[in-house]
């Protein structure tokens, strides 16, 4: 059994790394706050050491490139059994915190359209009926435009949007005129309190320009442009030019709207790419933009302020 007070008793995966480094920031007195996915034996040894958080977060993937088990993962065609036992486990949890101090997080990508969306619906209810702050993170609209009617009361909504999947992925979405397209999101955004956009610029995808377009034209609380390149390959300077010249018509597009412009020399793919927003809840744990990237875009007149490791475009 896992005990608060002894991080270095974990096995060395990724789960344990992201455990231990959680126990490391509440050891130096950060915010009490653990990332951690709905992985049943673990929470409930958590929860019967009587381990006392201040804030829980639940976080779901497909399984695909994961670092650890999901609530309804496609993978195991299971998902129904471990929905179940995930339940058992974050009501274990979910008991020892006070209505509205939990806050769960879910990631789905492309990769799981064979996934049991009831399983996923039925985590979400649960988590809703203990007042948890719930957060989806995907690129997936079939997905979410079947949890929506059935959640109304989801927190927070993250749509990843990538020209390139969007318009060639496995969706429904997949060869989509613009304009259809358009219309999913504005209804989407209708249905959820609060919707972020965060768009991947790849430089390959001709409309690609024509989408961030018609995004910027919306009014909502923000939109995250994150550089993508193909694989593992470094983003080139083709790419890098791309991505500024879009980030600047964004911005005049749309002055008011904070940008923020997350890039890396190395990105990695969507899968990976929707873990890494998960497991760091938030786009200002992404990368820093590396040195071009940034001359590139001052070179564009944009005015910069590096914070964190997370380039803002004011």
């Amino acid at each position: 059994m896992w005990k608060a007070n002894e991080p270095e008793t974990l096995q060395n995966s990724p789960l344990s790394v992201l455990l231990h480094r959680a126990w490391l920031e509440r050891k130096k007195n950060f915010e009490s706050e653990i990332h951690i996915s709905s992985c049943q034996p673990l929470l409930t040894e958590m929860a019967l050491a009587g381990t006392k958080l201040q804030q829980f977060t639940v976080v779901t993937a497909d399984g695909k490139g994961s670092a650890a088990n999901c609530t309804a993962c496609c993978q195991t065609g299971n998902s129904d059994t471990q929905t179940v036992n995930s339940a058992a486990a974050l009501r274990a949890v979910g008991e020892r915190l006070n209505p509205g101090q939990c806050s769960g997080l879910i990631a789905i990508t492309y990769e799981n359209s064979k996934c049991h969306l009831s399983g996923y619906s039925e985590t979400l209810n649960y988590l809703n009926s203990i007042h948890c702050r719930v957060s989806i993170i995907t690129n997936n609209l079939d997905f979410v435009e079947h949890v929506l009617p059935l959640n109304g009361g989801l927190s927070n909504l993250t749509i990843v949007v990538s020209a390139k999947l969007m318009f060639n992925g496995n969706g429904s979405q997949a060869n989509e005129d613009l304009e259809s397209l358009m219309a999913r999101l504005k209804a989407i955004c209708q249905q959820a309190k609060n919707v972020s956009f965060v768009f991947v610029i790849s430089g390959e995808c001709e409309r690609e320009l024509d989408l961030l377009m018609a995004l910027s034209q919306l009014d909502y609380c923000h939109l995250t442009l994150l550089d993508n390149s193909s694989g593992s390959k470094p983003v080139n300077g083709e790419q890098l030019e791309q991505c500024a010249k879009l980030v600047a018509i964004a911005r005049i597009l749309n002055p008011k709207r904070k940008l923020i412009f997350a890039g890396t020399n190395n990105a990695p793919s969507m899968a990976s790419l929707l873990e890494q927003y998960a497991l760091n809840a938030g786009v200002n744990e992404i990368a820093r933009p590396s040195e071009e990237a940034i001359s590139l875009l001052k070179d564009l007149g944009l005015d910069l302020k590096v914070k964190e490791r997370c380039c803002l475009v004011h």
